[in-house]
Order: C-alpha cells, then structure tokens, then sequence
C-alpha cells in the first residue's frame, strides 16, 4: 500500500470544452486603439498583443503542454500537493540539488512570470532566446496552466501579502538574514543590485556572481546558466 510521501503518477485533462471555450473568448477579443508611440513605454503593444493572441487560437498546441505535465509525478509533503516538473537543465533535475541540502538563495532567481512584464518583452525575447529555452509555446503553456485552473488570482496574491508585510513593517529594521545567501545578477534583470548593496542586504553572502546572460526570467530564459549559478552558489557549503 502507497504511502502518503509515495511520488505517484497524476493526470491533467482539461476538457476539450474549456479550449474551446478560451478559443471563443480570443475570437471575441474588443482590441484597444494601438499606442501613440513605437516603444513599449506605454505597456504591451497591440501588434504583440494581436500575434500572440492569433497564434495561441490557430497555432498553440496545449495537448502537448498536457501530455509532457502528464509524464511527470506528484508527492505529498506535509499536507503540501508537490508538483515535481524538472527538465533539462533545470535544478530539479540535479540530484544535488535535494530540498534537504538547500539553504538560502537570494537574486535573479524569481522563476514565476508577471505575464504584463513579459509580454512587453516578448518581441525582445524573440530575438534573444527563440534558440534557447522562452519560446511563444512556452509562455503560453505558462498562462494557460494559470487560465485554465483558475488559479491566477491565488498565484498573484502573494505579491499583495508581501507589499502588505512591507507596509505594516514600514520604519522597521528587516530581521538579519543570518543564513548563507547565495547571489546571482543577471545583465537583462529590472534592476542589478551591486555588490555593495546585496551585502548590506546579506551580510553572510557566500556566493556572488554577474552572469553574463539571462534577465528577469533567468530560470526560464537560459535554464542552464541558471542551474550553472545555483550549484556553484552552494557549492562552498557542502
């Protein structure tokens, strides 16, 4: 008899309804006056918006997105449903890399998408990444798991939980952070903190490095540099 910390196998099988359903909904898209300028200043661009939006109606395969979800397992760990989802080049698949030896990572190292920010990039990322990791597919496998289990509002909750801790801890001292940090900035980030600063942040910082490629979905954009930086970051602790 299965455990409760057994890894099983699970299935995903979203309804041809609810495809089609998402299909009728693009189709009945009112698009917005395109912007008033050629740059991205004033958020995603129609064209972008438009191709992307043609694409994932005509194009967009989500039964292969489906099929690989279904090649991987799931695990209870305390009361906690895990997902395990590794692939090439990703830290999951590095057994080194268990949850019993991680200790703390700091950095470019936030893997879930802020889909606006990412689709204003997206003609940018076309041209760096389209032979690497971030393709169209990939981006929209990423929305559909949020679209298609209703869970974009749960997922997006935990920037209003930490904008709150933020304002409640306002003129505060943050508590020391006391284990060892680990730090990565990539060139394409929003904002590449200096060394200075992340030892200010971390003064128990074991691991800093400038990657030479990769930006605010370094995880998703250049798996492997990523995978690169987080075994050498912990690799002084072993």
């Amino acid at each position: 008899m299965a455990s409760d910390t057994d890894i099983r196998p699970f299935r995903v099988d979203i309804p041809d309804e609810a495809i089609a359903d998402l299909r009728r909904r693009i189709a009945a898209v009112r698009w917005p006056s395109r912007e008033l300028v050629d740059d991205r200043s004033q958020g995603v661009q129609l064209a972008t918006n438009r191709e992307l939006a043609r694409y994932g109606a005509a194009e967009y395969d989500w039964r292969a997105c489906e099929a690989r979800l279904n090649a991987r397992a799931d695990q209870d760990i305390q009361g906690d449903r895990l997902r395990l989802l590794p692939r090439a080049g990703h830290p999951a698949a590095d057994d080194r890399l268990r949850p019993d030896r991680f200790t703390y990572c700091a950095g470019g190292l936030d893997a879930r998408p802020r889909h606006r920010r990412l689709l204003q990039d997206l003609p940018r990322l076309h041209r760096r990444a389209a032979l690497r990791n971030l393709t169209r597919n990939h981006i929209l496998d990423n929305i559909m798991l949020y679209w298609l289990t209703g869970t974009g509002a749960s997922a997006a909750r935990s920037y209003w939980e930490s904008a709150r801790a933020q304002a409640l801890a306002a003129g505060q001292a943050p508590p020391p952070v006391k284990l060892p940090v680990g730090f990565t900035t990539f060139p394409g980030e929003i904002f590449r903190a200096p060394r200075s600063w992340v030892e200010l942040g971390y003064p128990n910082l074991t691991y800093f490095h400038e990657a030479d490629r990769g930006g605010h979905f370094a995880a998703w954009e250049e798996p492997e540099v990523f995978a690169t930086e987080i075994r050498a970051a912990f690799r002084p602790l072993r």
